[in-house]
């Protein structure tokens, strides 16, 4: 009672101060105040009564007073004065479950989903007012950061690298109300995907996934656009693509990229072992080509790699194969024995039709020593620079002659060079 106490005397000094103009004098009247209601509203009427977890809501508590005052007094009604206070900060409020919901001078926070009603009440000078609040699940606050699905932590830069000619599905992070940071559903959320230079890494599909086409850096941006009020609504990392390995700056690689093999009528028993280690993104391992019964120059296998719907091959780069034979060293004569082909085929690998040939006339092949790599001495076998009659080849073929007599003859093929280093920085050939 010490509030109502503290408030009488002042209210009763501004009545007697309101008589001393000349109206009525009643020097023992004393004034009987009384608390007749007191209710929980909203601070703002259009908040409702749902708390997403970790929000807050503001109420107030309103305490209605009457009091008796000296006939005449202005605003009377039958001898009494009615007025509303703010007890808000005075008042004792308490929550029905704080597991669910917390409450201090009006503010309501949301603890955990409530999946009901939960109880929150105001007392004040005996007098008791309830209202009901819903905590819903946390909601998005705002974007905190995008990242490889591959990657198993963000990177404190948000700098992330990736090879040449693969394909790389970013994922989203949002914060949510509760504090926690969590992957965004794609389908609860609408995601915009973009690169800042699409002849790094491009998103044809308009998706997450983003394929890697030449070496450099893109700047890959995730939008959230289906939320309204989060701040912010994107973020950004840095895609920095590299070569797969020293030597290609740009490799097919499975997938996307598909791969077929073929033989000559002659040749018995040709073959390609282990050809999804040609385009498996590893040089230490590798498909091996090889000619049991070779005749003469009538004998020859053939592997072709190509992608879609994306084009690998550059026009005005060269492409090639990172190669090596098992049994001997490579050397100059293995350029009389092989060709290389662009080849534009179909979505499936198939129905390729030649672009252009290397190893033959004015096109020569060219062969550069590059050192053991997984315990063999692998060497670049690269073309020229591409024509304009590559320009829309979406593959690779490389054929292999078994020479003028073989009765094993054998190639290893580690990598399919998109793009190879140039042919002016290679080695001479051995």
């Amino acid at each position: 009672m010490k509030a109502l106490r503290s408030w009488i005397p002042a209210a009763l000094a501004a009545v007697l101060a309101a008589c001393g103009d000349g109206g009525i004098q009643s020097p023992d009247f004393t004034p009987v105040v009384s608390i007749t209601n007191l209710r929980i509203q909203p601070l703002d009427p259009q908040q409702g009564t749902q708390i997403p977890v970790g929000t807050t809501l503001p109420f107030q508590a309103i305490a209605t007073f009457e009091q008796t005052v000296p006939p005449g007094t202005e605003g009377a009604q039958n001898g009494v004065v009615v007025r509303d206070e703010d007890v808000t900060g005075i008042a004792d409020w308490q929550s029905q479950n704080s597991g669910f919901a917390t409450v201090d001078s009006g503010i309501v926070r949301g603890v955990s989903p409530s999946g009901g009603q939960v109880r929150i009440t105001a007392a004040y000078e005996g007098l008791v007012a309830q209202t009901f609040v819903t905590v819903t699940e946390a909601v998005l606050v705002g974007v905190d950061h995008v990242r490889p699905r591959a990657a198993t932590a963000r990177d404190p830069a948000d700098r992330y690298t990736a090879a040449a000619g693969s394909a790389v599905p970013f994922e989203i992070f949002g914060e949510f109300s509760d504090g926690a940071i969590r992957q965004l559903d794609e389908g609860s959320f609408d995601v915009s995907w973009t690169s800042s230079d699409t002849t790094v890494a491009d998103n044809p599909a308009d998706d997450e996934t983003f394929n890697t086409l030449t070496v450099g850096t893109t700047q890959i941006r995730g939008t959230v656009t289906n939320a309204q009020g989060i701040d912010p609504a994107f973020a950004t990392a840095q895609l920095v693509v590299e070569p797969l390995n020293a030597f290609c700056e740009s490799e097919f690689v499975a997938p996307p990229s598909v791969f077929s093999d073929a033989a000559s009528d002659l040749c018995l028993a040709c073959d390609v072992e282990q050809p999804a280690a040609i385009f498996d993104a590893n040089i230490e391992t590798f498909g091996t080509m090889s000619i049991p019964l070779g005749l003469l120059l009538q004998s020859s296998v053939s592997v072709t790699v190509s992608q879609t719907p994306t084009n690998p091959l550059s026009v005005g780069r060269p492409a090639g194969f990172l190669v090596s034979r098992s049994d001997s060293l490579l050397s100059a004569e293995l350029l009389s024995d092989v060709t290389i082909e662009t080849v534009a085929c179909d979505v499936g690998g198939g129905n390729c039709a030649v672009r252009e040939t290397f190893g033959v006339g004015s096109t020569p092949l060219y062969l550069a020593l590059l050192g053991l790599i997984g315990g063999e001495d692998v060497s670049l076998l690269s073309t020229g620079p591409l024509g304009d009659a590559s320009a829309d080849a979406n593959g690779l073929r490389l054929t292999f002659s078994g020479g003028l007599v073989s009765a094993l003859a054998t190639l290893n093929v580690h990598s399919s060079c998109a793009v190879a280093r140039d042919a002016e920085e290679e080695a001479p050939a051995p």
